[in-house]
């Protein structure tokens, strides 16, 4: 059984590599955008890049996308909201 956790993606999604691995990490969880807003700028090739050489250097290790805690809520349709 692998053991990790959510790791902070601030200051770059590749950062979440380095605080897994210094928390002794082997696999990894990471919000797949910011949870606080619906919009968010698409990723530049340069962040795309320095994801994929932190997941190398992190040997590969399991990943593990969490989508955000802001849903379309179906309150407004009685129908779905009852269901």
């Amino acid at each position: 059984m692998l053991l990790g956790a959510h790791e902070s993606v601030a200051g770059g999604l590749e950062r979440a590599f380095e605080h897994a691995a210094v928390h002794g990490g082997e696999a990894l969880q990471i919000f797949t955008k910011n949870s606080n807003q619906w919009r968010e700028p698409p990723l530049e090739a340069a962040a795309v890049s320095a994801f994929r050489a932190g997941h190398g250097a992190f040997e590969g290790r399991p990943i593990v996308a969490h989508g955000s805690y802001l849903l379309s809520s179906p309150r407004w349709r009685a129908a779905i909201a009852s269901a």
